[in-house]
């Protein structure tokens, strides 16, 4: 009961000053919309095969698209169940960019949990490196390089990234996406 008081007290101290600056101040502006034209040559439906060391390739099927605010470019990635993970992964990336910290972010999730945010500059040149800040890690995994995405041409991309495993052994992965024109 105490602290019920105290806390309504400290509110009702409060509300008053909170109200007034609410009532007389200039509302926020609206946030500034990324500049998607770098990424615009992703929008689209693509086809892409994944391999790694050691493994058969996976045939994936990819959509990116903005979103209805155009503040999101959003990809989703379906992965069939293959023999190394026999079951159907939806994996899904938001990308935007971050005016203030002046860099891009990549928000990432799959239907099983796993997540990771990436950071990057943007492309330089035709290259564009993801740093993953935060990532689900398995017990399997060690740590991650950066995952590096190169633009061959509009309609064409590869991307590369390596796995070290608690073991010290490196998997090297690839992707080649090729998009599908209507």
């Amino acid at each position: 009961m105490k602290l019920r008081c105290a806390l309504f007290a400290i509110l009702a101290a409060v509300a008053p000053f909170s109200a007034g600056a609410q009532a007389g101040s200039t509302p926020r502006p609206r946030p500034v919309k990324p500049n998607f034209a770098p990424l615009n040559f992703l929008i689209g439906n693509w086809t892409c095969t994944r391999t790694s060391s050691g493994r058969a390739p996976v045939g994936t099927t990819d959509t990116v698209t903005l979103d209805p605010g155009g503040y999101w470019l959003v990809e989703t990635e379906t992965v069939p169940a293959h023999p190394s993970f026999p079951y159907t992964t939806t994996h899904t990336d938001e990308v935007t960019y971050d005016g203030v910290a002046k860099r891009w972010i990549d928000l990432a999730y799959t239907n099983f949990g796993s997540y990771n945010i990436d950071t990057s500059n943007g492309f330089v040149g035709h290259t564009w490196a993801w740093h993953h800040e935060l990532y689900s890690k398995s017990a399997e995994t060690a740590s991650m390089t950066d995952f590096v995405l190169t633009k061959v041409n509009n309609s064409k991309t590869t991307a590369t990234i390596s796995l070290i495993m608690a073991s010290g052994k490196r998997i090297n992965g690839t992707r080649t996406c090729n998009k599908l024109h209507p």
